[in-house]
């Protein structure tokens, strides 16, 4: 092979690899900057919904309605109809679990999101 074929491959490969590496860096950055993003923002749904449940459960406590399962049962429904309404800004699905201890009394309500 001659001198100038190899020069000529070499410039070649070089760019070539740079270029390469230059993708995967750039793709596994873009990774973990998309990963740290849809976990801030899981957690601020997350909190925001926690907070708009425990401002209703704290509602009925000021009014001691607390232990009135139809009391209880509105508040839920207002929470659930909430997120229907797009009021709370939930990306997808939402578990709400109830758990007063035995095994009959435990609920879920499940609310997925119809905007995609």
């Amino acid at each position: 092979m001659k001198l100038r074929s190899k020069i000529y491959l070499l410039s070649i490969a070089i760019p070539l690899l740079i270029s390469c590496v230059a993708v995967v860096t750039g793709g596994l950055a873009i990774n973990g900057i998309l990963h740290r993003l849809n976990r801030n923002l899981l957690s601020r749904e997350i909190v925001f919904v926690s907070a708009n449940i425990e401002n209703e459960y704290q509602i009925l406590v000021d009014a001691a309605v607390e232990t009135f399962p139809h009391y209880v049962s509105m508040a839920q429904n207002t929470i659930m109809d909430k997120m229907k309404e797009g009021e709370f800004p939930v990306s997808g699905t939402v578990f709400v679990f109830k758990l007063d201890g035995a095994a009959k009394s435990r609920k879920c309500l499940r609310f997925r999101n119809a905007t995609y």
